[in-house]
């Protein structure tokens, strides 16, 4: 099937990588000096490869605009949803219709007959995104992973070889962040933010004809497993969580509203922990606990014993669900329960609907598993302890104690330092745009 043997070029590729722009260059050696990263910075590749975009027409709009630098672009689609998105008329489009089984040694052909330079996708911890990184190691390929943006909803983020826990942020110390954070700060060169609205609408549409291009199709790409659900069921469970946000913005008003007139008396005496997503990457492979529920009764029981330590205190904690998780997951009776059993009930508050820019200024602390709200929460001076594995969580940004020590003194965060870290992440990983928005334009 394919005319170069991919042992051959293994053993060539020791000495010589295939890309003369890959792993024998660090990207972005040279601090991008801008305050934000663009697609332009990109080197020009001879030939890049994507592979699963975000649901929507971004990768379509992301392969016209490196075509346009002159790039020749190779596209794999993985089921009728893809398909959809990315024309598969296009030149040097594929559509992938084995199993996972093979599609490492099929990635690897698909590299050495078409000489690939880089590789495009979005989320690094997909199964068929998995086995990408040590292909690309291998061969010398550059790896560019696209997510939604660590600062929303303006920017989205483009990492090399990872983002999260695997991005190079994560084993860079504090002190590099944030020297250079405060070195592009002090050159004062801030460029003009575009700002997007209703990005959620555009989402919720893309992922509507997503999951109809695939339930329409049951015996397309049979072999395709999807990293969520796709079926029935998860369409049910969509039409609850549109169901849910407009109950709860009901339901939960006059505890928020209680919640907030009693600061005005007794100031930031909460702790808020928001929850993830019960399939997200984040609690999945880059945190050591089971599930959301392991997370609730491990904080909620650790709070129990520092206020059976300080029976005098007036502190509460605010237990916030995730907007994409209504419909999905409820654990209200799992808290009800278990805050009941120790006796806590009372300083326990389980809320969806809730703006957390009017209670995040209200919290003495924030408690996450490594959920971008830390860092709004950190932009806000609120402490943070992070309970995962997070590219954020490093001494001089949040909190380093046990979770015990947090409760009794959660510190005080350093505005200049986490300013600093801010501008370096933004510089070196957030491109200013929306993946889901069609007022979005590539530069």
């Amino acid at each position: 099937m394919y005319s170069q043997s991919i042992d051959s070029v293994k053993k060539s590729s020791k000495t010589e990588p295939l890309s003369s722009s890959g792993l024998n260059r660090d990207a972005f050696t040279k601090l991008n000096a801008k305050s934000y990263l663009e697609l332009s910075h990109l080197p020009a590749y001879k030939s890049a490869l994507l592979l699963q975009g975000p649901v929507g027409p971004f990768f379509f709009k992301l392969a016209r605009f490196l075509k346009q630098r002159g790039s020749k672009t190779h596209k794999i689609n993985f089921n009728p949803g893809d398909e959809h998105f990315y024309d598969p008329k296009e030149s040097n489009t594929h559509l992938y219709d084995f199993t996972l089984g093979y599609w490492p040694q099929y990635l690897e052909r698909y590299i050495v007959q078409h000489q690939i330079e880089a590789i495009f996708l979005f989320g690094d911890c997909r199964p068929i995104h998995l086995p990408a990184k040590e292909i690309c190691k291998e061969y010398g390929i550059d790896l560019w992973v696209f997510e939604e943006g660590y600062f929303r909803p303006h920017f989205f983020t483009m990492d090399y070889f990872g983002v999260n826990a695997n991005s190079r942020l994560f084993k860079s110390t504090p002190e590099f962040l944030i020297g250079h954070g405060s070195e592009i700060l002090a050159k004062q060169n801030d460029g003009e933010i575009t700002h997007y609205k209703w990005s959620h609408l555009h989402i919720t549409r893309h992922a509507i004809v997503y999951w109809l291009m695939n339930v329409l199709q049951p015996f397309k790409c049979s072999n395709y497993d999807h990293h969520r659900e796709l079926n029935f069921v998860i369409a049910y469970r969509w039409l609850k969580n549109f169901c849910a946000h407009w109950l709860y913005r009901i339901k939960d008003r006059s505890t928020i509203k209680k919640l907030l007139q009693h600061q005005l008396s007794e100031r930031n005496n909460y702790f808020i922990f928001p929850l993830q997503v019960h399939d997200d990457a984040q609690m999945i492979h880059h945190s050591d606990f089971k599930s959301v529920e392991d997370a609730i009764e491990m904080v909620i029981t650790s709070f129990y014993k520092h206020l059976s330590l300080h029976k005098n205190l007036a502190t509460k904690l605010i237990i916030k669900h995730h907007p994409m998780d209504r419909g999905h997951k409820n654990y209200s009776e799992f808290i009800k329960t278990l805050s009941k059993t120790l006796g806590i009930k009372d300083r326990i508050y389980y809320l969806h609907e809730l703006d957390l820019d009017l209670i995040l200024p209200c919290c003495i602390g924030c408690i996450t598993v490594n959920s971008t709200l830390g860092l709004k929460a950190l932009s806000l001076g609120v402490p943070v302890k992070n309970l995962g594995r997070s590219f954020y969580d490093k001494n001089q940004i949040t909190s380093q104690k046990s979770l015990q020590q947090f409760w009794k003194n959660p510190g005080i965060v350093s505005g200049k330092n986490i300013q600093a870290f801010r501008q370096f992440v933004i510089s070196q990983t957030q491109v200013n745009g929306c993946l889901y928005s069609p007022e979005y334009r590539l530069k």
